[in-house]
């Protein structure tokens, strides 16, 4: 039933079994276990998990943040199994909310902050609880999260567009933050920060991190100026990521006067904003497999597909 806690997985469970030196009810680890589980987490970096896969540095982060595909990774390196539970806790499609906030763009400097409102149709807010138990069923770590559609990247699209998106997120928080307590790895890494940096400016993965900033994905010869690209920017975000918004943004930086019309459409957000991104897919998709002797014939391909939108 909607709303109603449901574990993805059924694990027999029962109580944890205190080994080893004690004071009162908590188990005291000693200094060489310690050690030995910091030095097990730091093998299974190097030995399975890689940097921008599995975790990464976040611009303006001072720690590595550990991504769901590294939790994943920790999980089934330390034996753990995560049962997850989530409850809808707000779910009101009429309701209208007025909202004021801030948002980062491209401008000639840098990235700026400038202030934006808006108004969104609908609440959905989801929690997560994951229990992380190892193979002997006992729970070593309990966390819970939640997400709801009227965080940044998610304001703007329809709260029917969003529902999954929203249960998968705040699962993914409840995952990692148990994982950190459960293998003791808060040292190495920090929370997932979901690809932005300390002073709120969003950022993608990888190489795409190093290239978030002004300037980047080529001069605009759309006819927008920088903030309304960096509108574009975080628009495409809620919808593409990694590799595919470096994509997307270099073909939209050079639609031939046609990105105030694709902008608007990316704000309008739902079908029309997917509607952007299909037509630089199928744009993409053309330029790649056409042959290589048509130079800048096939580089213009992806714009003249945009324009006609």
């Amino acid at each position: 039933m909607e709303g109603s806690p449901t574990p993805n997985a059924l694990v027999k469970l029962q109580a944890p079994v205190a080994t080893g030196p004690q004071s009162g009810s908590l188990v005291f680890i000693g200094s060489r276990e310690l050690k030995s589980r910091v030095q097990d987490v730091q093998q299974a970096m190097d030995a399975v998990m890689k940097e921008d896969v599995h975790y990464g540095v976040v611009p303006g982060a001072k720690k590595k943040s550990l991504w769901k595909a590294g939790a994943e990774a920790l999980c089934m390196a330390f034996g753990l199994v995560p049962v997850l539970r989530t409850t809808v806790t707000a779910d009101d499609p009429e309701r209208v909310i007025r909202w004021k906030g801030t948002q980062y763009t491209d401008g000639p400097s840098g990235r700026v902050k400038v202030e934006v409102e808006g108004e969104t149709q609908g609440i959905y807010e989801v929690v997560a609880v994951c229990e992380l138990l190892n193979m002997g069923g006992q729970i070593l770590a309990s966390c819970s999260a939640s997400a709801n559609n009227l965080e940044n990247k998610y304001r703007t699209l329809s709260v029917w567009d969003t529902r999954n998106t929203l249960r998968r997120m705040a699962e993914k928080r409840a995952l990692v933050a148990a994982v950190l307590m459960a293998t003791g790895a808060s040292d190495m890494f920090s929370q997932d920060l979901e690809d932005v940096a300390e002073d709120g400016t969003p950022i993608a993965r990888g190489a795409s991190a190093k290239s978030a900033g002004s300037g980047a994905h080529g001069a605009a010869t759309n006819g927008l100026n920088d903030k309304q690209n960096g509108l574009a920017y975080m628009k495409a975000k809620a919808l593409l990521s990694g590799a595919e918004l470096d994509g997307f943004m270099t073909w939209f930086k050079a639609l031939p006067n046609g990105g105030k019309k694709a902008l608007d459409d990316l704000c309008a957000g739902g079908s029309k904003a997917e509607n952007v991104t299909a037509a630089w897919r199928k744009a993409a998709t053309a330029a790649a497999t056409a042959p290589a002797t048509t130079g800048a014939a096939a580089t213009a391909a992806p714009a003249a597909e945009g324009g006609a939108k």
